[in-house]
């Protein structure tokens, strides 16, 4: 998921494979669109090219998730409070 985390990172909705954490990124907000089959990648495209509402509301929410959920330095310190339980 980490090339999604950057579009969503640059404001930009995601059509991404519904799997792993993908799957888990998605559920977090309206960020984007799951897309399995050819014609499902196609419509979601589509859908975004036809509503420039939907694509502005899905990709701000993105941007918001990726700045309070996976920014570099909430991780970081994430990461470290849990190292600094067990040293």
């Amino acid at each position: 998921s980490f090339k999604m985390l950057q579009y969503m990172a640059a404001g930009v909705p995601v059509v991404v494979s519904p799997y792993g954490m993908n799957r888990d990124v998605l559920g977090y907000a309206e960020v984007g669109v799951g897309a399995v089959s050819n014609t499902d990648w196609t419509d979601a495209l589509g859908h975004y090219c036809a509503n420039p509402n939907i694509r502005t509301l899905h990709g701000a929410a993105g941007r918001a998730l990726a700045q309070t959920r996976f920014d570099t330095a909430l991780v970081a310190a994430h990461i470290a409070n849990i190292f600094g339980r067990y040293l």
